[in-house]
């Protein structure tokens, strides 16, 4: 079970292990991303918010557009905090950036990075954790597996499998993501 797991974690890595090319197409060719807060928001389904220009917002539906570079990026809530992504459905976890971690929540010491994972630069480790809730829209996945990775490795955090299969679906269908919990 182990090597299954450091193994979906070596992928979950190597699939996007560009981290530099993959922020610069991912940043030219979105919205701006809204303020980060220190404090935390409380979130509310029948409060309203500006929602980024390529996110649909229905109750327990998310749907969103693609850039022109083909990625999907959107902004979650991870424990009530607001963090970008980019969907990647070959990642077999969510995979946290560790300044995306922090404003989460999450401190990490140096010995909590103790997961050995295969990346296209080497071997490097990640911490494991759980996240409390991610949300996007109306949909609010509770208790999701999740790896840590310093910033120099991972330049944008990845939304993976171990969301999106939790939800009852999602679609990728002419440019669009949709996502039903």
């Amino acid at each position: 079970m182990r090597e299954i797991l450091l193994f979906s974690a070596a992928v979950c890595i190597a699939a996007v292990f560009a981290p530099q090319l993959l922020t610069e197409l991912a940043i030219r060719d979105t919205p701006a991303v809204s303020e980060r807060t220190a404090t935390r928001v409380e979130r509310s389904r029948t409060k309203t918010r500006k929602e980024p220009r390529n996110q649909v917002v229905q109750a327990n539906r998310a749907e969103i557009r693609a850039g022109s570079n083909g990625h999907f990026l959107l902004d979650a809530d991870v424990n009530l905090n607001r963090i970008r992504f980019v969907v990647d459905t070959g990642a077999s976890f969510v995979a946290l950036r560790e300044s995306d971690a922090r404003a989460a929540g999450i401190h990490l010491g140096p010995s909590d990075f103790n997961a050995p994972v295969q990346t296209a630069n080497g071997t490097t480790y990640a911490a494991r954790v759980r996240l409390d809730s991610v949300a996007i829209d109306g949909i609010d996945v509770e208790q999701v597996s999740a790896i840590v990775l310093p910033d120099n490795l991972l330049g944008i955090s990845l939304l993976g499998n171990s969301f999106l299969n939790r939800l009852s679906r999602f679609e990728v269908s002419n440019n669009r993501l949709v996502m039903e919990n």
